[in-house]
């Protein structure tokens, strides 16, 4: 369907571009006024084709004045051993110094006199050379390419003069502390595996990689399989083939010994890596799991779910009217300075991560937070984060196909990785086939209970303990009625919401507490309960344990402590009633359980005026003569050695308490009968 719909937008295009309809007209100048919609059916055909040695020819025909050119290749750090580490990256530099036929001087004249701009970049897996220039300047173009990556010179005094070059560009890279945290998680990512080396190789490398080095690179990885000659602008398809013929059949396609390199699996590691470092002034931090390869189905859910999480910058307006919950949640809280969501796919494996900017007392706040989004994708993302997660990346995929630069990147890239240009529309359809189920189900995949991997620069005292990390992705009450999780980014918050929490169970356990007391009155009317001195209305031990569980999930210190009273108090309460021997064993429990929560003050604490009579009715207080002596001296305790000592003084100072209140009451009644008389 994608693909009809890809050959009849290329029809249409070509029709207008011919009759030079203004709906193209607009959509050249950037005008609002085309759809999205008739932007993909306007989007040209990228055409294909295979010369006999492997070379791939592709272009897209956009009628444009100007063009950019380019060799895509197959190569990149990945196919690096430590050794050579950085070879491609040196032969980026060695390629504009000059070739056999074109001395510098002369290759920078012939680039010049043409007004155009020759470029290269190199990367993990791929390495370009690209030219933009006029579309009538397309045959000379392609000619300087070719020299440059088939018959570069490589003479030994321009490659001891490039080492300086690279050497000083290492040096300022190493001051650009985004690419230095995002090699540092490829490291320890990838650690042991050449996906963890850098593109730019290290220092060392830089010195001592020889002429013989670049040379065998070039011959072992620069094969006409792995090279693609992408156009984009004004290039017409035919004329791009012939030329390609011309200048490129020449490549070889065979191996020495044939022996086709074959890329290892590159496996991943949930592992950190620290770069301390107090002197800076913010702290770098990249977590990430392992992700998606480049041609996975999951590719595009998880791209939907980078779009939700969104991006952040100080620079940006809008402050807490952002549509990302986590961009606002970094302006109203000042989590941080800039964050981005960034998924690295290689082809057969990738980075899944956030990459964020922060002041170095707000790296744990900001680390929460952002495994807290990667969790909601897992479980509570709605239709509309989908919905908006949709718009922002239809956009972005629109957006950076803006000129014939990033098109010819776009399909040099596209032809190594999945064998053929996926066009605008079947991505649109694709996306829109994403569904909140489906981001909740490839989120839970990735992220959930995965190792990540985090690498960190600057002042980062702050950054948690990796298990602390690991766990935050893992635990179950992550999973579960998130809206009623609250966690706070500062002491007095976590304070707060602690309360909150308490109070909430304090009622959850007040409707407990008043279906107890129910049974108690039904107890009352039960004459089976009664004893001689008409107590009555007893708890069963049943009820006791509901109220005893409710009470340890509470918080509050005084609950805890009261409950460690309680057995000396039991034993006051046995040797007080001697009629309780009269009773069978179930009665006696009822009542020593109703002692013991009237004893323990807990039940007073909790319950409202109108339900402490039934209670009371349940135990008369008795006059101090009928106190024991030894219960008027106190009671006496004996605590474990492994009692904390913050928790022994406060029983200390309870018990104290207790001992004051008994011998008041004694004295008092002492008083009252010494008045009498």
């Amino acid at each position: 369907m994608a693909a009809s719909v890809c050959r009849v937008g290329s029809t249409v295009g070509r029709a207008l571009a011919k009759n030079r309809n203004p709906i193209l007209l607009s959509l050249r100048r950037g005008q609002a006024s085309v759809s999205y919609a008739q932007s993909l059916v306007g989007v040209p055909e990228t055409r294909l084709t295979t010369l006999d040695n492997g070379l791939r020819v592709a272009s897209e025909e956009t009628g444009h004045a100007t063009c950019t050119v380019g060799l895509w290749i197959g190569a990149g750090s990945r196919y690096e051993s430590e050794k050579n580490n950085g070879a491609g990256f040196f032969l980026e530099h060695m390629a504009f110094k000059g070739t056999k036929k074109h001395p510098q001087s002369a290759l920078e004249q012939q680039v010049e006199s043409m007004g155009a701009h020759l470029n290269a970049y190199t990367s993990r897996e791929h390495t370009a050379y690209y030219m933009k220039t006029l579309a009538k300047d397309l045959p000379k173009a392609v000619e300087l390419l070719s020299e440059v990556v088939q018959s570069c010179s490589l003479s030994e005094a321009e490659i001891e003069q490039q080492r300086g070059v690279v050497l000083r560009e290492l040096e300022e890279v190493e001051g650009n502390l985004q690419e230095v945290c995002l090699d540092l998680l490829h490291a320890t990512a990838f650690q042991g595996t050449p996906l963890g080396q850098s593109v730019l190789g290290p220092s060392h490398n830089a010195r001592t990689l020889t002429r013989q080095d670049l040379v065998d690179y070039i011959n072992s990885h620069y094969k006409a399989p792995r090279m693609v000659l992408s156009a984009a602008g004004g290039v017409n398809h035919a004329e791009l083939v012939g030329l390609a013929k011309t200048h490129f059949s020449g490549v070889s396609f065979e191996y020495e010994g044939d022996a086709v390199p074959v890329l290892s699996p590159c496996r991943f590691t949930g592992s950190e890596i620290r770069m301390r470092d107090d002197a800076l002034p913010l702290a770098h931090v990249a977590i990430a799991v392992e992700g998606a390869s480049a041609a996975s189905p999951d590719i595009v859910p998880l791209m939907v779910a980078n779009s939700i999480i969104g991006s952040y910058d100080l620079t940006y307006g809008g402050g807490k009217h952002l549509s990302s919950r986590l961009a606002r949640l970094a302006v109203e809280e000042g989590l941080c300075h800039s964050f981005q969501a960034f998924h690295s796919s290689y082809s057969d494996t990738g980075l899944l991560g956030i990459y964020f900017v922060t002041e170095r007392m707000s790296i744990e706040d900001m680390m929460h937070w952002s495994q807290n989004a990667w969790m909601n994708l897992c479980t509570t993302v709605t239709e509309s984060d989908v919905a908006r997660g949709k718009n922002v990346l239809k956009a972005s995929l629109v957006g950076q196909l803006n000129g014939t630069t990033p098109t010819c990147d776009d399909i040099g890239r596209h032809i190594l990785n999945y064998g053929r240009r996926i066009p605008l529309a079947e991505w649109d359809a694709r996306i829109d086939a994403v569904t909140p189920r489906m981001v909740r189900e490839v989120c839970s995949k990735y992220l959930y209970d995965k190792c990540p991997a985090v690498a960190a620069v600057g002042p980062v005292e702050q950054l948690p303990d990796y298990n602390r990390m690991r766990s935050a992705i893992s635990s179950r009450h992550h999973c579960k009625n998130e809206h009623l999780m609250i966690v706070q980014t500062s002491a007095r918050q976590r304070r707060q919401t602690s309360i909150l929490a308490e109070e909430e169970k304090e009622t959850e356990g007040q409707k407990t507490l008043n279906t107890g007391l129910l049974r108690v009155k039904d107890h009352n009317r039960s004459p089976a309960l009664h004893n001689k001195g008409g107590r009555s209305a007893f708890l069963s031990i049943y009820q006791l344990s509901t109220v005893v569980t409710l009470m340890l999930t509470m918080r509050r210190a005084r609950v805890c402590f009261c409950l460690a009273l309680l057995l000396p108090w039991c034993v006051q309460a046995l040797r007080s009633r001697p009629a309780l021997a009269k009773l069978d064993e179930d009665t006696q429990r009822d009542m020593l359980a109703v002692d013991i929560l009237n004893r323990s003050g807990v039940l007073n604490s909790l319950l409202r005026s109108e339900q402490l009579t039934v209670l009371r009715h349940a135990r008369a207080p008795r006059p101090a003569s009928q106190v024991p002596k030894r219960a008027q001296q106190g009671s006496r305790f004996a605590l474990s050695l492994d009692v904390p000592t913050s928790i022994l003084s406060v029983l200390i100072d309870l018990a104290k308490n207790q001992d004051m209140r008994t011998k008041a009451a004694a004295n008092a009644e002492l008083m009252a009968r010494i008045g009498k008389k």
